[in-house]
């Protein structure tokens, strides 16, 4: 992997482990550690700040351990994915939960995602070593 991009992953895992850290102070100040809310947009307000950290997370590991991966178009792919990820998740967080629906594009699109850049990536490494 290009060492830019695996800095480029780096980088948006750590600011997102940061939006992480302010959307619980947001939970906790703005809305009252959410005690007095509903059971739907808790669920919903606590599972988005939870995404946040899981996409935050898997961007910090490849950014690390992903320095000897080579280029290639479906590594550039699962990079997209991966890196934009955090922030659909912040988007959903702010405005996904603003009312209790099934259907929350904001996660759900990129959670899927998430699940098929990480396949991609065990296909990947599957392959090359198998090819060797």
């Amino acid at each position: 992997m290009n060492i830019n991009l695996a800095r480029l992953h780096l980088f948006v895992g750590i600011v997102g482990m940061l939006v992480f850290v302010l959307t619980g102070q947001h939970m906790a100040l703005i809305h009252n550690g959410l005690v007095d809310m509903a059971d739907g947009p808790r669920v919903l307000i606590r599972t988005a700040h939870l995404y946040i950290m899981l996409c935050s997370a898997i961007n910090i590991v490849i950014g690390i351990y992903a320095r000897e991966l080579r280029i290639s178009l479906v590594q550039v792919i699962i990079s997209s994915i991966l890196i934009s990820a955090p922030i659909f998740m912040t988007l959903e967080y702010f405005f996904g939960t603003l009312e209790v629906n099934t259907l929350r594009p904001f996660a759900y699109i990129p959670l899927i995602a998430v699940f098929a850049a990480m396949a991609l990536l065990v296909l990947r490494a599957w392959w090359e070593q198998r090819r060797k």
